[in-house]
């Protein structure tokens, strides 16, 4: 009975659960039918979402590409605007090219660096010149009126010759030595900068000026220049340059202030067209004296002494005079430097006051030139030393 029993139970529970999977199937297959009844309203509905999206890409696309057409346009109308910019411009070069390279001929051709220069030294010199003119229209005008103040005639060429001969004349003196010198005419410096004064004189004065000190460090030079009303002012100066073949040196004042007085210098063709019995003066401090002009003629050109050449003046001198001025009679212009009295005899020398010994200009200024230390600038009858620094 119990045997029977037990598969009895077994198949109660088999079909127990035969029933439960039945109605689970059931019941999927509904959820299924279900579905497959909502796919095609949603196929649907993503169809219509695909078809507008189409369509808005499609007007996006037609959209760039009118874009995309617009800007090939202008590219090729700026291609073509660019093109035509660049051929103007290589044209315009190379016809610049071709005038550069004229110019470049003629200029080899014709030497216009070495011409500018020479054109460019020679308008240096001009203006130098012109300057030189105003000062010495400015004198002339000054002297012209104090003459008109004057009733007589010769009184008016004395106040004349003074400023041009005694005035620019200047004592050096040291602890015992006494000589004289010439200042040249103040020029201009950098504007603003007050004015340089250069002074020639014989190195030998200069010389024994700075033996006498005892200080070696000073080197300064003590000058006296002497004012048209009678007073004195006394400056320094510092040597430049001396050579003691021709027995000269050049100095600079010390300070910018001008000099009211300046000698003016005869030209180097000036120089070449005196000739003896041409009448001179002869202008120093003999003996520590105030200037002293005397007056003489050139006696001889071409006086050798010691392997240097002198000329040899009758105007009066005496010791004192050297370093001081030889100027001419009928310019006033500057034309030697005095550098020493002639004398006779080795035991008792005598002196000879009217054989007096004069170092031409003309050799300062080559001198000056061969050194290096300044440049001569000729303006017809005069000239100027233009310092090299």
């Amino acid at each position: 009975m119990q045997r029977f029993l037990i598969p009895s139970a077994v198949a109660l529970v088999l079909g127990s659960m035969g029933v439960t999977r039945v109605r689970s199937l059931e019941q999927n297959l509904d959820q299924l039918e279900q579905a497959r009844a909502q796919v095609p309203a949603r196929l649907m509905q993503i169809q219509g979402e695909l078809e507008a999206s189409r369509g808005q890409w499609l007007e996006a696309v037609a959209h760039l590409q009118e874009q995309v057409v617009d800007l090939r346009r202008a590219k090729q109308e700026q291609e073509g605007v660019l093109a035509g910019q660049l051929q103007e411009a290589t044209a315009s070069l190379e016809q610049e090219r071709g005038r550069i390279l004229e110019l470049e001929r003629t200029l080899v051709d014709k030497q216009y660096d070495h011409r500018l220069q020479q054109v460019s030294e020679q308008f240096l010199g001009l203006s130098k010149s012109v300057h030189s003119a105003l000062e010495l229209a400015e004198t002339t005008r000054e002297d012209l009126g104090r003459i008109t103040q004057t009733t007589d005639p010769e009184e008016a060429e004395v106040h004349h010759r003074w400023r041009r001969i005694v005035g620019p004349t200047v004592q050096l003196a040291g602890e015992t030595t006494v000589g004289s010198g010439v200042v040249l005419q103040s020029t201009p410096l950098a504007e603003g900068e007050g004015y340089q004064t250069l002074l020639v004189t014989a190195w030998h004065v200069v010389r024994d000026i700075l033996a006498d000190k005892l200080d070696p460090l000073d080197q300064s030079v003590p000058v006296t220049i002497y004012l048209e009303g009678g007073g004195t002012q006394t400056r320094t100066a510092h040597l430049i340059g001396n050579n003691a073949l021709i027995d000269a040196a050049l100095l600079e004042l010390d300070g910018t202030e001008p000099v009211a007085n300046g000698a003016t210098l005869a030209s180097r063709s000036y120089l070449a067209s005196r000739c003896i019995f041409h009448t001179i003066y002869a202008v120093g401090c003999p003996l520590g004296n105030d200037p002293i002009p005397t007056r003489g003629e050139i006696s001889d050109l071409d006086h050798f002494i010691e392997g240097s050449s002198y000329w040899m003046i009758s105007a009066p001198t005496y010791i004192g005079n050297s370093g001081g001025g030889i100027y001419d009679g009928a310019t006033n212009h500057l034309m030697g430097l005095f550098s020493k009295i002639y004398t006779h005899g080795n035991i008792r020398p005598t002196i000879v006051p009217h054989m007096g010994l004069v170092s031409p200009l003309a050799l300062t200024y080559q001198w000056l030139e061969d050194e290096g230390i300044a440049k001569v600038v000729d303006h017809g009858d005069t000239a100027t030393i233009e310092l090299i620094h």
